[in-house]
């Protein structure tokens, strides 16, 4: 199976098969860490979505708003996508590539609800 449709309690189980047998258990361990991350990932973008909420009708500029929404969304995705692809191939540390994108948006997140509340 491929790991993105396994469960995390199978890919623990197979990584562990995997192990025992002296194979490569990075995909399968990325996967399992971008299961287990992604539930706070969800909590991310809702947070970097607040400092969009923030607006009075009569400033204008909420298609600039939305545009750049849309952009941070899709960053988030491609962007974690292409972490995600380069820890496979470099052997990175699977939980440091499942990560490194929630935190990266968590500290743009943190920046941008600091300076909509200091407006």
């Amino acid at each position: 199976m491929e790991p993105g449709q396994m469960s995390v309690l199978n890919l623990y189980q197979y990584i562990q098969h995997l192990r025992d047998n002296h194979q490569k258990t990075v995909s399968y361990e990325i996967a399992m860490w971008n299961k287990v991350v992604y539930p706070f990932a969800i909590l991310v973008m809702l947070l970097l979505a607040l400092p969009f909420a923030s607006h009075q009708r009569r400033d204008g500029g909420i298609s600039a708003k939305i545009f750049l929404g849309i952009i941070l969304g899709l960053t988030f995705h491609f962007v974690g996508k292409l972490f995600t692809n380069l820890g496979a191939l470099n052997e990175w540390q699977p939980m440091l590539s499942a990560v490194a994108m929630p935190l990266l948006f968590l500290l743009l997140a943190t920046g941008m609800l600091w300076f909509t509340e200091k407006r």
